[in-house]
């Protein structure tokens, strides 16, 4: 008995959210005719079983707590076909508790965390670029970058 993609796509969000690109994506995987795939997707978004902003918005929230800047945040949302608004990520980074200048800060210290700060200059530069290169990772800019870590340098 073939499933249908209706089935298919009910069986994916039973075990998480998707975006409407993505679980469209699966359905061409699963080589359904567009037709049948395009009738699925209304239907899903008739019943409200794609929130696609709920989605959206758990997703931004998963990343702002991996520490990600919202310049990342939107890029890989681009990805997937997601707009992320400054007010959206703002708003979601302040529900929060989490403004990007309290971010950079603790990804600094997780990055330093446990060790003492070398005496010697080539030390010092090695754990300066360790840690520049781990917070530019993330998407911040050379601006906030470079002040991070000269203000953790500056603390220990």
């Amino acid at each position: 008995m073939k499933q249908s993609a209706y089935q298919y796509a009910l069986y994916l969000l039973s075990a998480q959210d998707y975006s409407e690109f993505k679980l469209r994506q699966k359905l061409r995987l699963k080589q359904f005719e567009q037709t049948e795939i395009d009738e699925t997707l209304t239907k899903l978004i008739e019943k409200n079983y794609l929130r696609e902003e709920e989605y959206k918005r758990l997703l931004a929230r998963r990343w702002i707590a991996k520490g990600y800047s919202d310049s990342m945040i939107k890029r890989r949302g681009e990805q997937e076909q997601l707009t992320f608004t400054a007010e959206e990520l703002l708003s979601w980074r302040q529900d929060m508790d989490r403004s990007s200048d309290d971010t950079i800060s603790l990804l600094v210290q997780k990055k330093m965390r446990g060790r003492d700060l070398p005496v010697d200059r080539e030390g010092k530069q090695k754990l300066r670029e360790k840690v520049s290169r781990f917070l530019l990772s993330k998407g911040y800019g050379w601006e906030d970058v470079r002040r991070a870590v000269d203000e953790a340098m500056r603390a220990n």
